[in-house]
């Protein structure tokens, strides 16, 4: 298919707690921003919430199970990535 830059729908999950936020950096082996720091998340996969995305993407990347969630906001931006 090339270069995915159609809008792919996915979702990070910020934890603050005593003034600091959660972040990762991504692995340098990844193609796009290699050792960016950012928000644990990812692909809403096919047929998926995206409340079930994230309680997902949050187990595998940091192993925790989120207790409670909150929608932020929605953004939109393309995605240079290949699914």
């Amino acid at each position: 298919m090339g270069n995915c830059m159609h809008p792919v729908e996915c979702v990070a999950f910020m934890l603050i707690k005593d003034n600091h936020v959660l972040a990762e950096q991504r692995k340098y082996t990844k193609r796009v921003v290699p050792g960016a720091v950012s928000l644990p998340g990812g692909h809403v996969e096919e047929g998926e919430q995206p409340e079930e995305a994230l309680r997902r993407e949050v187990q595998e990347e940091l192993a925790i199970v989120p207790l409670a969630m909150a929608y932020v906001c929605t953004l939109l931006h393309r995605s240079q990535e290949f699914r």
